[in-house]
């Protein structure tokens, strides 16, 4: 009878450390499914920014100055006459009109740039500058020379234009560039002196879009 029990003791240990090494026995890990990647979308490049000659441009300013102008411009025909008679080097011309009645600073316009594909700058300044080297050539000996003197100071002093603000002004503009090629990449404007950055310009058919009101013209 003992020898009976013992043996279902036994059987029932036996059956008991198998179920519990069952329960025990650490789950199969399952295979993630791979998830699909998915594609950033392919980014077109912007077309490089194209600037034709023969066309008109507008620029605002940092500090809120509006000028628009025709790039290259037609010759001046009153300073043509007088480089013409010193026989100055010919020049090309762009001339400016700056409304500055909401700007935050003065307007000298100090350069416009224009660069091209082959990174050549063709530079423009005021045209007083110009006048200043040309009228060195003049003597002061004659009457003639005297009177051709005093018509470039009076030149020069009509074209050193500082805009202040409220004002609206012409500029008239030179460079000793001739063969500018018939597109650029890049047009810029430094306003009001050397020290502030460039902006680039923009086609006249941009304005409206912009909110910039071009009608303006110099008293």
């Amino acid at each position: 009878m003992n020898r009976i029990r013992s043996s279902s003791a036994a059987l029932a240990l036996v059956v008991g450390v198998a179920l519990l090494a069952v329960g025990c026995a650490p789950a199969a890990e399952s295979t993630p499914t791979p998830t699909a990647v998915a594609e950033a979308p392919t980014e077109t490049p912007e077309p490089p920014k194209v600037y034709p000659a023969n066309a008109d441009y507008f620029f605002v300013s940092d500090e809120g100055a509006v000028g628009k102008f025709a790039f290259p411009g037609e010759p001046n025909a009153s300073i043509e006459e007088l480089r013409n008679i010193v026989g100055a080097a010919p020049v090309t011309y762009v001339t400016v009109v700056v409304d500055n009645r909401q700007g935050a600073a003065p307007v000298n316009m100090y350069e416009l740039a224009a660069f091209d594909a082959d990174g050549r700058k063709y530079t423009f300044s005021t045209v007083d500058t110009f006048m200043d080297d040309w009228m060195t050539t003049i003597g002061t000996e004659t009457n003639e020379e005297i009177d051709l003197y005093n018509r470039f100071v009076d030149a020069v002093n009509a074209n050193m234009i500082y805009a202040e603000v409220g004002m609206v002004a012409t500029f008239v503009m030179a460079s000793a560039d001739l063969d500018l090629p018939a597109e650029f990449t890049r047009i810029t404007v430094q306003a009001s002196g050397g020290m502030t950055p460039g902006v680039e310009v923009r086609p006249v058919s941009e304005a409206e879009d912009a909110g910039v009101d071009l009608s303006f013209e110099a008293p």
